[in-house]
C-alpha cells in the first residue's frame, strides 16, 4: 500500500471517528433536554418520572417492558420520544397500556420515521385499538418488526392483522402467539399469507387455531415464498392439519423452520406429514415434540430422513416422544452423518408380549355336570337314572354310574328321544360343550 492510500484511509477512519463523535455529544444534549422536559411534564400532570426512562433516552432501542405505566404516563413518555430522532426500536410491554394507549401508540408511529421495532406484547389493546395500530403500520413502511403477543386477539382482532399482511408492507417479523385467534381469524390470516411477498417470520403458537384454519394456513404455504420460519405450537392441528401441511410441505421451497409442538397430531397425522417431508429439500428445522405417537412412528420418521437424499433436516425435535430399541438404532446409524442433531423423549424398553394362554377351566363334579345339564334343557330326573339301571333292580350301583356317564355316549341321545326331540345328533354334540358325556375334559378326569 502506497504512502498516499495509507494516509487517505487514515483521515478516512479519523473523519468517521469525529462525525461520531458529533453524533453522540448532540444526542447527549438533546437527551439532557428531553429528561429536563420529561421531569416537567410530570411535574405538571401530577405523575413521578421514572428512572428507567431517563436513563435511556440515549438509547436507539427504548426499552420499558414491565413499568406498567398505564396509558395517562405513556402519553408523556410518547411525547417526549417525538424528538428522539435515533429511536429504531420501542418495547412497551406489559405495561397496561389498553385501547387508550394503543391509540397513542398508533399516533406515534404514524410521524415517527425511523422506528423499525415494536414490541406491544401483553397490553390488552383491544379490537379498537389494533385497529388503528394496523392503520399506522400500514401507512409507516419502515416498520419491520412487530409484536403483539398476549393481547387476548380474537377472530374480529386478527382481521387487521390480516390487513397488514396483505397490505405492501415493509413488515419481515410478526409474533402474535399467546392469543386467542380461532378458526375464522386463522382463515383470514392463511388467506392473506398466501399473497404476502415480505414476511420471513410468523409466530401464531399457543393460539386456538383448529381444523380449517390450519388447513388454512397450511395452504397458503403453497404460493408463499418469502415465509422463512412458521411457529404453530399449541394450536390443535389434529390429523387434518398436519395432513394438509404435508402436502404444503411437498410444494414449498422457502420454508426453513417450522414448529408444530403439541398440535394433537396421531400417528395417522404424521403419516400424511411425512408423506410431505420426502419431498422437500428445503426445511432445516422440524419440531413435533409433545404429540401422540409412538416410537414406531418416530424411528419411521428417521427413516424417511435416512433415504431422503435431497432432505435438508438439520435439526428435529420429538420432545416426550418416548422412544425405544430399535429407535435408538437408526439414530446411530444416522448420527454418522454429523449433520442431524435430533432431541427426543425418555429411552424405554420394549417388553416381549406374551401371547395369552387362557387357563383351563375348573374341574367339576360330574353329578354338578348332570344335573346342570338335566336343567338346561328340561330332561327329567328319572329317566336318567332309569336308563343308568341296567339290571332294572332300582339300584344304580358305581359301575353303572360310572359306565355310564363317562362312556356311554348313547345316553344324551337317549334322552332326547325320551323327550320326543327328533335332533338327537345334535344333543350328542352339545355334550361336548355341556362337559357332560364323552368330553375331552370328563375323559382327562377319568385318566
Amino acid at each position: 500500500m502506497s504512502e498516499n492510500a495509507l494516509k487517505q484511509m487514515q483521515n478516512g477512519r479519523w473523519d468517521a471517528y469525529k462525525e461520531k463523535f458529533e453524533e453522540q455529544k448532540t444526542r447527549r444534549a438533546m437527551a439532557r433536554k428531553l429528561r429536563i422536559k420529561y421531569e416537567r411534564l410530570c411535574a405538571m400532570r401530577g405523575s413521578y418520572p421514572l428512572t428507567a426512562v431517563c436513563e435511556q433516552l440515549e438509547e436507539d432501542t427504548f426499552d420499558i417492558g414491565g413499568q406498567h405505566l398505564g396509558p395517562a404516563h405513556w402519553k408523556i413518555v410518547a411525547i417526549i420520544l417525538l424528538k428522539a430522532e435515533w429511536l429504531t426500536g420501542l418495547d412497551v410491554r406489559d405495561n397496561c397500556l389498553g385501547t387508550e394507549g394503543a391509540f397513542t401508540i398508533a399516533d406515534f408511529v404514524s410521524v415517527n420515521r425511523t422506528l423499525s421495532k415494536l414490541n406491544v406484547a401483553d397490553n390488552g389493546i383491544g379490537v379498537a385499538g389494533l385497529k388503528a395500530l394496523a392503520s399506522a403500520v400500514i401507512d409507516n413502511v419502515l416498520v419491520t418488526h412487530l409484536d403483539l403477543s398476549g393481547n387476548e386477539i380474537s377472530d374480529e382482532g386478527a382481521k387487521p392483522i390480516a390487513e397488514i399482511i396483505e397490505a405492501r408492507t415493509g413488515l419481515m417479523e410478526l409474533r402474535m402467539n399467546h392469543n386467542c385467534v380461532r378458526e375464522e381469524g386463522a382463515i383470514a390470516i392463511g388467506h392473506a399469507l398466501a399473497q404476502n411477498e415480505n414476511i420471513t417470520s410468523l409466530d401464531l403458537s399457543w393460539n386456538h387455531v383448529r381444523c380449517k384454519g390450519a388447513i388454512a394456513l397450511s395452504n397458503s404455504l403453497k404460493t408463499n415464498e418469502s415465509l422463512r420460519t412458521l411457529e404453530l405450537a399449541w394450536n390443535g392441528f389434529g390429523k387434518e392439519g398436519a395432513g394438509a401441511m404435508g402436502e404444503a410441505l411437498a410444494e414449498n421451497g422457502t420454508l426453513r423452520a417450522l414448529d408444530l409442538t403439541n398440535n394433537r397430531i396421531d400417528g395417522n397425522g404424521m403419516a400424511l406429514l411425512m408423506l410431505g417431508l420426502r419431498q422437500n429439500d428445503t426445511l432445516e428445522s422440524l419440531k413435533v415434540g409433545q404429540n401422540p405417537f409412538n416410537s414406531d412412528v418416530a424411528k419411521h420418521l428417521l427413516l424417511i430422513l435416512e433415504k431422503a437424499e435431497n432432505s435438508a433436516i438439520t435439526h428435529l425435535e420429538m420432545s416426550e416422544v418416548a422412544v425405544d430399541e430399535e429407535f435408538m438404532e437408526v439414530l446411530e446409524r444416522l448420527s454418522g452423518r454429523g449433520h442431524l442433531h435430533v432431541k427426543h423423549g425418555k429411552f424405554t424398553r420394549k417388553v416381549p408380549v406374551k401371547k395369552y394362554v387362557p387357563p383351563p377351566p375348573p374341574q367339576r363334579d360330574p353329578i354338578t355336570q348332570m344335573f346342570d345339564y338335566k336343567y338346561e334343557r328340561g330332561y327329567r330326573t328319572l329317566d336318567l337314572l332309569m336308563h343308568l339301571d341296567k339290571d332294572n333292580n332300582m339300584v344304580i350301583d358305581r359301575t353303572e354310574l360310572t359306565d355310564g356317564l363317562m362312556f356311554k355316549k348313547s345316553v344324551a341321545a337317549a334322552l332326547v328321544e325320551k323327550q320326543g326331540d327328533t335332533d338327537a345328533t345334535s344333543a350328542g354334540g352339545n355334550t361336548k360343550g355341556g362337559g357332560l358325556i364323552g368330553t375331552p375334559e370328563i375323559d382327562k378326569t377319568k385318566t
